[in-house]
């Protein structure tokens, strides 16, 4: 590929990284879902859910079909007091509409269809 003028300059050469490249063990704030979880970067191009990264340094290795879950639901709050462990299928049956009475399942519907028309009727 041929660069012409003075591009040839500004390109990132074999190597370089920019400038804000951060260090191996940095904590970045990423949202899923609008929830905030921390993740640390274990090296270039790598980085951990940093509450994963706790568990395993405490209590080992995660098994497969578990997940690493907050126990006062504040996903900022990484201390190792403050995870457990739960299988998928107990994490679903625990955060599932069908767990609730019928009326409280059915309040709950019409809320997010009272949310959802809201949010419709904004636009």
């Amino acid at each position: 590929m041929e660069i012409k003028g003075r591009m040839s300059e500004t390109f990132f050469k074999k190597g370089h990284l920019p400038h804000n490249t951060r260090e191996d063990g940095a904590i970045s704030i990423r949202y899923s879902k609008g929830r905030p979880y921390k993740w640390i970067r274990v090296s270039l191009g790598n980085w951990k859910l940093l509450h994963r990264i706790i568990w395993e340094k405490h209590k080992g290795k995660i098994p497969k079909g578990y997940n690493v879950r907050f126990k006062n639901g504040d996903s900022m709050n990484c201390d190792i007091n403050n995870l457990e462990i739960v299988s998928n299928q107990r994490n679903m049956e625990d955060n599932t509409i069908h767990r609730y009475p019928k009326p409280i399942k059915k309040s709950i519907r019409t809320i997010s269809k009272l949310n959802k028309a809201i949010k419709n009727a904004k636009k």
